[in-house]
């Protein structure tokens, strides 16, 4: 479903105004609003997920970039963090990095420069130790932003959780355009149900083909 498809049920359900064009346009702008808030939650569904193989950098150096869209970094596989150097000598070239949570702690642990074998976050970057001796490729796994709904497009919210999102911008509407408070509670009720949904559908890709071992989460 589209962005506008979603915008003229909401419409259609709220007394059918469909043609109030106002309204319309400040759906199309709250739904903006409703996309950031989604993706500034704690939980992050699986499609947001997504890898990028060609950071890079050069020797002396330690700090990355975060890619753009970056929301929020995924360590799935590792359980340890979600940064990879790459290594061509190697049968798996790609070797998971060790995640530190303090820098004086990582500095002191991995010194000088060489091969890096550690990483921090800081602000929106990585800073990797040791300091680089040779040019390094790294790969990160994390979760992005997804394409705005700017524009009259199904983007992956609206592909896999347009129920969430419908729900979601009905209520803002509900609450602060049509001031309804009552129509407001129901649409709060379904992103309830929309989000558990959401969860359950979240869980059941990330465990889809695998089987659970003595002591896994």
């Amino acid at each position: 479903m589209t962005r506008d498809q979603v915008i003229a049920v909401l419409l259609a359900r709220a007394g059918q105004r469909q043609n109030d064009l106002v309204l319309k346009a400040s759906m199309e702008t709250e739904i903006l609003s409703v996309q950031t808030d989604l993706e500034s939650n704690a939980f992050l569904p699986w499609f947001l997920q997504t890898q990028k193989d060609d950071l890079a950098l050069t020797v002396a150096q330690d700090t990355i970039a975060f890619p753009t869209g970056y929301l929020r970094e995924l360590d799935e596989e590792t359980r340890k963090g979600a940064l990879y150097r790459y290594d061509a000598t190697l049968t798996d070239p790609w070797v998971a990095l060790t995640k530190y949570y303090n820098f004086d702690d990582m500095k002191e642990r991995l010194p000088g420069a060489g091969p890096t074998l550690g990483y921090v976050t800081i602000g929106r970057s990585y800073i990797v130790a040791p300091v680089t001796d040779v040019s390094y490729t790294y790969r990160t796994r994390y979760f992005a932003k997804d394409t705005a709904l700017e524009t009259n497009i199904e983007n992956n919210w609206l592909k896999y959780a347009e129920g969430l999102i419908r729900a979601s911008l009905g209520e803002v509407m509900a609450r602060y355009y049509l001031h309804n408070p009552a129509l407001a509670d129901q649409f709060k009720a379904d992103i309830l149900l929309r989000r558990n949904e959401l969860i359950l559908a979240d869980t059941a890709q990330r465990e889809a083909g695998g089987m659970r071992q003595m002591g896994d989460d």
